[in-house]
């Protein structure tokens, strides 16, 4: 039978190098490891590695490990990392690691809002002060952890992380001092566009004196050689470990599934047993994964066809309803993929298994007919739906992820209900890029399935908008803010209309028009859309115009009588602020279907 033992050869002196790293933390000196490399260099094994080590000499090292199949949610490697590290906690260790931020956190981490004291919602405050006070009170409760043992958090995979995440990762990597604190970070060093964004959070994390950088080369042909024998557990014909490192480069994934291959046909046996020494070995690693897949059963296949689908990681008791059947017939399916190597249980939980490599999942993935994978996106939807049902708001980034995948219209609708939803939310924890995403997932999947409540649309460019101005992107959120005005005009939406402008103008009412022609003009059409009535819109519209029009060279508006200055009286704009407020955060899922 082929082995299984997972080899981890040639790596002595990155493993000395991580090793040295660890030792540093102990030392009372935070530091950020990166692990860079190729997919199948070993990454996530080197970290593993790392990770035993450290938790033999008495450190908490716990694991997020970044969504590769889409549809996780905002923070998603912390949220897996921090509610490990705060599981075991009872409730007084909880309250002292959290200390003044526990509120905070409890956006993030529902689980730990047995411990929030003050369940108040905090006051509105600029988007920028309100996730630094959030990413502060993570960084705390991190150093509170720290301060009563050291602690050890990896990340692995952050070429997929999403933007708030690595944001979050930079804020804590900044404030690492004298605190037993390591962070280890995976990725792929590929190529990517200069504007991804992974590659804007390395550029600032590598400068900085606490980073260490670890990169992953292939394998020497000697070390491919110890490769085969601690694999196959025997040593293999020295021609036939040079041509396996010739085709493989020494990637050491491509090395061990190259070896499982020749030892499952038989072409791979201990020297001078007669065996050939040399074999015609697949083109590519995916080729490899193809090949050593075929032997499996057809219920495995079934099985693993449909775990793909749901990610590289998935839960076994989620398969077992998809396939309607029990848990044990599902485990036995399994049994024989996790002895071929193709899939193990995922640390730390019973439920979760993941494939052996990403790859492997891909392979398995692009294999499967597109009307197939339509039709298991559709089933993966209906399950998460049944199962969470009454509390889908963790899992609607998921939803609206498998309903575009599916791609019928029906799917379509409801993917636009979940991606506006998933939007809100990722609003409401202060992600405000990947509620850019998301906003704009729903765009695209109404487009596509014909949705022609253009009212709706108009409010979610609205959202759309906000959130690019809250994540700092001004000139994307203008354009959406313009678009937005001129639906809204079109279709007589006079509220929309008037946020609109406002929207564009921006937070700060102090600020000149300057150079922009379209801003003074956008804000008096607000204000005529809005009307003469008091409101709240219109006092902000008043204020925004005033700041607009300082030193400007015109002597009055256009239409002056539009915007005469008469306040709305202080009982209309508390009742306002007050409706506002209680309206604001009643929960992403409770506004689903609100747009039909």
């Amino acid at each position: 039978m082929t082995s299984t033992a997972r080899a981890f050869v040639g790596r002595e002196r990155e493993l000395a190098e991580g090793q040295a790293v660890l030792d540093e933390m102990l030392e009372a000196h935070g530091r950020l490891l990166l692990v860079a490399g190729e997919p199948g260099m070993g990454k996530s094994r080197l970290a593993e590695e790392l990770a035993n080590r450290a938790r033999a000499g008495g450190v908490r090292a716990v694991w997020g490990r970044c969504w590769e199949a889409g549809g996780a949610p905002a923070y998603w490697p912390w949220l897996q990392s921090l509610r490990s590290l705060f599981r075991d906690l009872d409730e007084p260790a909880l309250q002292a690691s959290l200390g003044d931020g526990a509120a905070e956190i409890a956006q993030l981490i529902p689980d730990v809002r047995r411990v929030v004291v003050d369940e108040r919602e905090p006051a509105a405050r600029d988007p920028d002060a309100a996730r630094f006070s959030f990413f502060d009170a993570v960084t705390t409760s991190l150093k509170n952890l720290a301060a009563s043992g050291p602690v050890m958090l990896v990340l692995d995979d952050l070429q997929v992380a999403d933007a708030p995440s690595l944001l979050l990762l930079r804020f804590i990597a900044g404030a690492l001092g004298d605190d037993r604190i390591l962070l280890v970070g995976t990725y792929r060093d590929d190529e990517r566009p200069v504007d991804h964004p992974l590659a804007t959070a390395l550029a600032e994390l590598i400068r900085s004196r606490s980073t260490r950088l670890i990169t992953l080369r292939g394998l020497a042909p000697a070390e491919v050689a110890d490769f085969i024998r601690v694999t196959a557990g025997f040593a293999a014909d020295e021609q036939l470990a040079t041509v396996v490192y010739d085709k493989t480069e020494g990637n050491p994934l491509f090395v061990q599934e190259v070896t499982r291959l020749l030892l499952e046909e038989g072409t791979l046996a201990p020297h001078g047993s007669g065996a050939p020494a040399v074999v015609h070995l697949p083109r590519s690693v995916r080729d490899v994964i193809r090949r050593r897949l075929a032997p499996l059963s057809t219920a495995s296949l079934e099985v693993l066809s449909l775990a793909c689908v749901m990610g590289r990681e998935f839960s076994v008791a989620a398969l077992a309803r998809l396939r309607e059947q029990s848990l044990s017939e599902v485990l036995e399916s399994l049994e024989e993929s996790r002895l071929a190597g193709v899939v193990a249980e995922a640390p730390g939980s019973r439920d979760v298994w993941r494939f052996a490599h990403v790859l492997i999942r891909d392979s398995l993935y692009e294999d499967i007919p597109r009307a197939t994978r339509m039709q298991l996106h559709r089933k993966v939807a209906g399950a998460l739906e049944s199962k969470f049902e009454g509390d889908l708001e963790p899992r609607l980034a998921e939803l609206a992820h498998h309903l575009v995948e599916a791609a019928s219209s029906d799917d379509l609708e409801k993917a636009v209900e979940y991606a506006r939803a998933a939007g809100d939310h990722a609003l409401d924890v202060l992600a405000y890029e990947e509620a850019v995403r998301l906003y704009r997932l729903a765009l695209d999947a109404a487009g596509t399935s014909g949705i022609r409540n253009t009212e709706w649309r108009c409010d979610l460019l609205l959202a759309l908008g906000d959130a690019q101005a809250r994540a700092g992107d001004e000139a994307s959120s203008k354009r959406t803010f313009l678009e937005a005005a001129a639906l809204a005009e079109t279709l007589g939406l006079r509220e929309l209309q008037a946020k609109a402008a406002l929207g564009y103008g921006g937070r700060l009412v102090w600020i000149r028009a300057g150079s922009d022609a379209r801003l003074i003009p956008l804000l008096e059409d607000g204000l005529r859309a809005v009307g003469a009535a008091d409101s709240v819109l219109r006092t902000r519209l008043l204020a925004r115009l005033s700041g607009a029009m300082r030193d400007h060279p015109s002597p009055e508006p256009r239409d002056a009588a539009a915007t005469r200055l008469r306040w709305p009286t202080r009982s209309t704009v508390c009742t306002q602020r007050s409706g506002s407020r209680t309206t604001r955060r009643s929960g992403a899922a409770s506004r689903l279907r609100w747009w039909r």
